[in-house]
C-alpha cells in the first residue's frame, strides 16, 4: 500500500466516499502563498496528556450492551416501539487504540462520536469512562465557528477560550500546530482554511487530551498539512477516533475498523493478514452487493 496523504485513492460505492486529493489541491497553492518561508512549519504538536490511573492497557471507554435514540426536547421518548438508532453496543477504548468508525451518511458515526465523547447520553446499557478522562472532539462545527472571530487573531480567540495567557507562551502553542511569526497576529478573516482549521486544532487540543476525536479531519487541509497530521496522530499516546472520506487518512492511522449499519456496530481488526485496506475494500464489496439487490 502506498503511504503518503496526498495520495489518490478509489472512491465510496455511491458517492458516499470520495477521493480527496482534488479537493486538497485547491487549497496547496494558497497555502504555500501564505506560510512562504514557513511552509515546512505546518505541523502539529499534540502536548502529552497525565497518565491515568489503571495503566496503559485499562480502556478508558466502556459501553456494554448499549443502545441510543434521540428523544423530545422534554426527554420524553414519544413512540417506545420507536426503531434504535444504535443498540447492542460492546465497546472499548483503550490508551492506544487506533478507531476509524465508517458507515453510510446517515448511520450514526457522528452520533456514535458524541456518545464517546460524552456529549450524548446513552438511553440504556452501560456506559463507563475514566474519571479523569479528557477527550478533544475536533469537527467541522469547530471550523465554522471561527466566522464569528474574523477580526480576531489566533492569539485572542485562543485566548478567549483559555483566559488570559502570557502572549509569548500562546504564540508558541500555536507555532507548534504551524501558525508561526505573524500568522498568529494576522486577523483570523485573513487567513487560508488550513490555517484556521489548525488554529481549531490548536485550541481544542490545549486541553491535553487522552482521546482524539476527530470528525472529517482532513477537510480544509492541504496535502502536506495532512502528512503532518498523520503523523501527529502516530506519535500521539493516546487514544485516536476518526470518522473520515479519506480512506488513505484513515488507512495510516488506523488498525481498527467500526462498521455503523443498520443501528448496529460491527467491530475489526486490522492483521498481518488483513490490513486496513483490506477491510475497507471488503466493506466496500459489501455495500456493490447491497446495491445490486
Amino acid at each position: 500500500m502506498q503511504k503518503g496523504g496526498g495520495a489518490n485513492r478509489a472512491g465510496h460505492v455511491n458517492g458516499a466516499y470520495t477521493n480527496a486529493a482534488g479537493f486538497q489541491s485547491a487549497f496547496v497553492s494558497n497555502e504555500k502563498a501564505a506560510l512562504g518561508e514557513n511552509h515546512q512549519l505546518l505541523n502539529f504538536k499534540f502536548p502529552a496528556a497525565a497518565p491515568l490511573k489503571g495503566g496503559a492497557n485499562m480502556p478508558m471507554i466502556i459501553m456494554e450492551g448499549c443502545r441510543f435514540r434521540y428523544l423530545q426536547p422534554s426527554g420524553v421518548d414519544s413512540n417506545s416501539s420507536h426503531k434504535w438508532l444504535l443498540e447492542d453496543m460492546t465497546l472499548n477504548v483503550c490508551e492506544r487504540s487506533r478507531i476509524a468508525i465508517i458507515g453510510k451518511n446517515g448511520a450514526g458515526k457522528s452520533t456514535l462520536l458524541k456518545i464517546m465523547c460524552g456529549e450524548l447520553d446513552v438511553n440504556g446499557g452501560e456506559y463507563r469512562r475514566h474519571p479523569n478522562l479528557k477527550v478533544a472532539h475536533i469537527s467541522q462545527h469547530h471550523i465554522e465557528q471561527l466566522a464569528d472571530y474574523l477580526l480576531c487573531t489566533p492569539v485572542e480567540y485562543f485566548r478567549q477560550h483559555h483566559g488570559a495567557k502570557d502572549e509569548q507562551e500562546v504564540r508558541q502553542f500555536l507555532g507548534g500546530f504551524g501558525l508561526v511569526g505573524s500568522l498568529a497576529l494576522q486577523r483570523i478573516g485573513t487567513l487560508s482554511g488550513g490555517q484556521k482549521a489548525r488554529l481549531a486544532f490548536a485550541t481544542v487540543m490545549y486541553s491535553a487530551p487522552h482521546v482524539l476525536v476527530l470528525d472529517e479531519p482532513s477537510n480544509h487541509l492541504d496535502a502536506d498539512s495532512l502528512t503532518h497530521l498523520i503523523e501527529a496522530v502516530k506519535s500521539f499516546h493516546g487514544a485516536v477516533l476518526i470518522v473520515s472520506h479519506h480512506q488513505d487518512f484513515m488507512a495510516q492511522c488506523a488498525n481498527e475498523m467500526w462498521t455503523v449499519a443498520n443501528g448496529h456496530v460491527k467491530v475489526e481488526i486490522a492483521d498481518e493478514l488483513r490490513n486496513f485496506d483490506g477491510l475497507f475494500e471488503s466493506y466496500k464489496s459489501n455495500l456493490r452487493k447491497e446495491l445490486k439487490c
